[in-house]
């Protein structure tokens, strides 16, 4: 039975089963890209495909510790999942580690215990950009120019959908996978409508923010006093308000894009957990990021061209960060959600 697969947004295929898990196993799809087979209603990603079955008609299962698939009958089950012998060990440890570290919240991914290490996070970027650095300096560029363009036709609307692709490549570089230039455009080609939905709710509350300044606005010019008005002085102080609050959840929900396509959670859970994880650390991650901004501003005031190394680097570093919070259990996690 042939198989076909999506890839970069593309169709294709025919490839039998066993071409299909050579493919995965080498990194060049994973198991959130779409298959389909004859018998198939619909697309549907990898992880969720049912039937999974070699030429000769032996059953086949996903590792849940590796990811790769392979025969159910070369694997241990462990209730409803299969674990590689080669990966038991691992995938033990895992499960011992995440009962004691993994917090009682219900989202069962977010560690009890972590920290923000400002000077590690950005070394260790250094090192990843220093690794590769002009496919990656090239890659921030152009989705840096797509999004400029995009903006000129209301690329407000879909910010984020263009830059989880590029999170997405960058933590790809970060974990040692492959990673092409289609990666950078993953917010497209995998999950966009849970990007376009996290856009909206950002931007609605950015609008939001600028309300009672309007209503200020239009109030004072139909009252027509000079003098500032009690209306006038508490719109103004809701207006702050609404800006600080807007500021705050653009930084408590700046993981999110990358906890959504990491962890496959739907977007407003994967903004719940980020926050969660902001408020854990606020002064540490309040910190990092103002860090982050002042090295951005550093970029600029080197007539704008340091902005091409500076950018990158500080969403390595924020990627770091991620790695450092939800990296460590990141099979643990991922079967939970798989469960």
């Amino acid at each position: 039975m042939k198989w076909y697969f999506e890839k970069f947004g593309e169709r294709q295929g025919p490839v039998s089963i066993q071409e299909l898990v050579e493919i995965l196993n080498r990194g060049e799809i994973t198991l959130d890209n779409l298959v389909w087979r004859d018998g198939m209603a619909n697309w549907t990603p990898l992880r969720e495909a049912d039937a999974l079955t070699s030429e000769d008609g032996a059953e086949m299962a996903i590792c849940a510790q590796s990811g790769k698939v392979m025969l159910k009958s070369e694997m241990m089950p462990y209730g409803d999942k299969f674990i590689s012998p080669e990966h038991s060990d691992a995938f033990v440890q895992n499960l011992m580690e995440t009962s004691d570290s993994v917090s009682s919240n219900d989202d069962g991914v977010l560690p009890a215990d972590f920290s923000v290490n400002i000077g590690s996070s950005l070394s260790r970027a250094w090192t990843t950009m220093a690794q590769d650095f002009w496919p990656i300096t090239g890659i921030a560029l152009l989705i840096n120019v797509v999004y400029g363009a995009a903006s000129q036709v209301g690329g407000g609307l879909v910010a984020i959908p263009i830059f989880a692709g590029l999170y997405y490549y960058l933590l790809r570089k970060i974990r040692g996978q492959p990673a092409e230039i289609g990666d950078a455009f993953y917010g497209f080609s995998n999950g966009f409508l849970k990007f376009f939905l996290m856009n909206l709710v950002i931007l609605g509350i950015s609008i939001a923010a600028l309300i009672p300044f309007f209503v200020v606005i239009f109030a004072s010019a139909a009252v027509g006093s000079e003098e500032p008005s009690v209306l006038a002085i508490g719109g103004m102080v809701l207006t702050g308000i609404m800006i600080l609050f807007y500021l705050y959840v653009s930084v408590a929900w700046t993981l999110a894009p990358v906890i959504c396509f990491d962890k496959n959670l739907p977007f407003w859970d994967s903004m719940k957990l980020s926050m969660k994880a902001y408020n854990r650390q606020f002064f540490w991650f309040s910190l990092f990021f103002l860090t982050l901004v002042l090295i951005n501003l550093l970029g600029f005031a080197l007539l704008v061209i340091g902005l091409y190394v500076t950018v990158p680097l500080t969403l390595l570093a924020m990627l770091h960060v991620y790695e450092d919070i939800f990296g460590g259990k990141r099979s643990a996690a991922q079967q939970q959600l798989e469960g």
